[in-house]
């Protein structure tokens, strides 16, 4: 029937619905508990509308409450219009320069003038209260550009965000019985109900120059936060007690792992060691799988010729976040630091001509790449501008493709379990389909459909949570993002397995076939982990420090108590080291074994063996693992055993 729409609805079945048909009576016809709940809708895994939104033709729709980021984001939207309005209730003739929403809150950069935010700060805390408990909904009024430009022709900050609209009707929210000048510009759609926003939170003032120029003026940097009950914000400030608490910089210095330098260059990891252990033993895990998987291991230089990053395309997608190129001595030639290891691993498949017997060709490396990430945004190891990629490639036929993604997800499957992640989902990353001729991305419409099609496949036999996010292709293919979810509740993007059927090309790489026709391969990008300094950091704080048994710098401590059981305790170690356990010996003699074993409890050693005359004399050991009870009188072969237990079963 015409006048009839499909709507799909994420968790219930598909129904037809007469056409104009709004979300909220949607809801209302499935009968759906605590609707009020309900702070907006997803469209096609895409847009966000209200639930008074007519729809008119088929949709795959998705109903968001707090629990879903979604969600959250349009709340904490609304939130930041109820902010600015408090704030100006405080300072009514402050400039407002730029705001945006992420899965932090909100921020706001603010020109104060003449005024002194710290003078007003408590008085805004109680307005942001009275706010709150105000009943109202949020009017929107359309104005075009044109008289907005022509008002506040003086405004630096309204006309350059005006400027930046393509649209000549802006949306200006109208706040009843406010007689403010400010102008409170609008971009999104806003919560139904805003009586819902029970607490507005300042988590951070920071300093920001406007465009990010230091040659601007300075600006106020806001970030707010806001909570639909004072329980999701008790539950919010336990998180935040807790990430704290188990920030990855905080363990690296108390186990010794890594630091950094002003003198060497800020953003640069320095490993120490101990945490010079923990990679090469990473490592060693992901080489295993390689290994296994028939990678050939390569290894290129920290830097490449300028020219190689313009055949790839990623000098000119990406130049504003390298670093300056390096001119030789005669400025003849010009050279970057390595931001990618994927052009040097197209000449290495390029050295000498290829035969279709010759695929799926893989490589693999584990490369430092280099990236100029700003002050600002770089945090410890998980936004570094050096880190180590564990970068592979694999260079096929089309009939090999969808066997070679499925052989990589099936190790990143096993490598996320392996290392304590129990939950994981994919995020399949395709093109935006209202844009499929943009100049975002290269290579033609009937190869990005091909791979669209293997990336989907590839997952439908899978028991994988899986989204679907459009635009978020990488420039030259589709992509699967592989999502980890630490014990903070955190998601953290790691993996990812990228479909690129243009690098050849670019590159001219060819192989024969069967008929002794040259023909490009099909590239794959593949990481299972992506940035190891970043795995790092997230282990550490997913776990509190505590590392899985084959991670761990020292995996078994020996406590020697007394001066007569030096060579029992020596025999134990020179046993545990032939058997490839990195161990170490403490020998005390002032009988302070608590003291020695605090001391090892902070380091994170898994396991800590004691040994006195009773040991010796029944040829045992004492046994702590790290944090739990004694085990007593127990035998090295034993012991033995929970260690290769713990080795293969973390």
């Amino acid at each position: 029937m015409k006048n009839m729409i499909n709507v799909k609805i994420f968790n219930y079945s598909e129904k037809q619905y007469y056409k104009g048909i709004t979300p909220l009576e949607i809801a209302k016809k499935l009968q759906i508990s605590k609707i009020e709940e309900i702070l907006c809708v997803t469209i096609n895994n895409i847009t966000q509308i209200t639930i008074n939104t007519p729809i008119i033709n088929d949709v795959f729709l998705k109903f968001n409450t707090w629990q879903d980021i979604e969600g959250k984001k349009i709340f904490w939207h609304s939130s930041y219009h109820i902010f600015l309005k408090s704030i100006f209730n405080i300072f009514p003739n402050l400039c407002i320069s730029n705001h945006f929403i992420n899965d932090k809150g909100f921020f706001c950069d603010i020109d104060f003038k003449k005024y002194i935010f710290t003078e007003g700060k408590k008085l805004l805390k109680i307005n942001l209260n009275k706010e709150c408990k105000k009943k109202k909904s949020i009017i929107i009024n359309k104005i075009s550009k044109y008289k907005i430009l022509l008002k506040y022709n003086n405004d630096l900050y309204i006309k350059e965000y005006c400027n930046n609209i393509k649209e000549n009707i802006i949306n200006i929210i109208s706040w009843k019985n406010h007689h403010s000048k400010y102008l409170d510009i609008c971009n999104n759609i806003h919560i139904p109900n805003i009586n819902s926003i029970k607490i507005i939170k300042i988590l951070n003032i920071s300093g920001v120059y406007w465009k990010g120029d230091i040659k601007n003026k300075q600006l106020t940097r806001i970030h707010g936060i806001s909570f639909p009950n004072i329980n999701e914000y008790k539950k919010y400030v336990t998180i935040e007690n807790n990430k704290i608490n188990n920030d990855h910089k905080k363990i690296g210095k108390n186990l010794n792992l890594f630091f950094f330098s002003e003198k060497v260059g800020i953003g640069l990891p320095i490993w120490l060691p101990e945490g010079k252990i923990l990679k090469d033993n990473l490592k060693k895990i992901i080489s295993e799988i390689d290994i296994k998987n028939n990678y050939q291991a390569v290894e290129t230089p920290h830097i490449g010729s300028k020219n190689l990053y313009k055949i790839s395309g990623h000098w000119d997608k990406y130049k504003n976040n390298s670093f300056n190129p390096i001119k030789t001595p005669n400025n003849k030639n010009e050279y970057l630091l390595k931001p990618m290891n994927c052009p040097h691993h197209c000449e290495i498949f390029k050295y000498k001509l290829t035969t279709y017997k010759d695929l799926p060709a893989r490589f693999n490396e584990f490369g430092t790449v280099y990236r100029y990430e700003k002050s600002g945004e770089l945090n410890g190891l998980t936004r570094a501008r050096g880190f180590t990629q564990d970068d592979g490639h694999v260079f096929c036929t089309s009939s090999q493709l969808l066997n070679e993604i499925n052989l990589i997800i099936n190790s990143i499957m096993y490598l996320y379990k392996y290392l304590g992640f129990k939950y994981f989902e994919v995020q399949i990353s395709l093109r935006d389909t209202q844009i499929k001729n943009c100049k975002k991305y290269i290579g033609n419409n009937e190869e990005w459909e091909k791979a669209e099609r293997y990336i989907v496949q590839a997952l439908s036999n899978k028991n994988i949570i899986t989204n679907i996010a459009y635009g978020e292709a990488a420039f030259y293919g589709p992509k699967l993002d592989f999502l980890v979810k630490d014990n903070l509740n955190r998601k953290w993007q790691l993996g990812t397995i990228q479909i690129d059927y243009n690098l050849p090309k670019r590159f001219n790489l060819n192989y024969k076939d069967s008929n002794n026709n040259l023909k490009f391969p099909i590239m794959i990008h593949r990481a299972y982990v992506g940035s190891l300094e970043r795995l790092i950091a997230i282990l550490l704080e997913h776990k509190s420090g505590i590392l899985p048994l084959s991670l761990a710098p020292c995996q078994v401590l020996i406590i020697n108590l007394i001066e007569e059981c030096i060579d029992y305790s020596k025999n134990i170690l020179n046993l545990l080291m032939i058997s490839n356990i990195r161990s170490k010996l403490h020998i005390i003699r002032n009988n302070n074994l608590n003291k020695e074993i605090k001391k090892a409890e902070i380091k994170k050693i898994p396991f800590i063996i004691i040994i006195g005359n009773k040991e010796k004399k029944n040829q045992s050991l004492a046994l702590r693992e790290n944090g739990k009870i004694f085990l007593n009188n127990i035998s090295f072969e034993d012991f033995k055993k929970i260690l290769d237990n713990r080795l293969f079963n973390f």
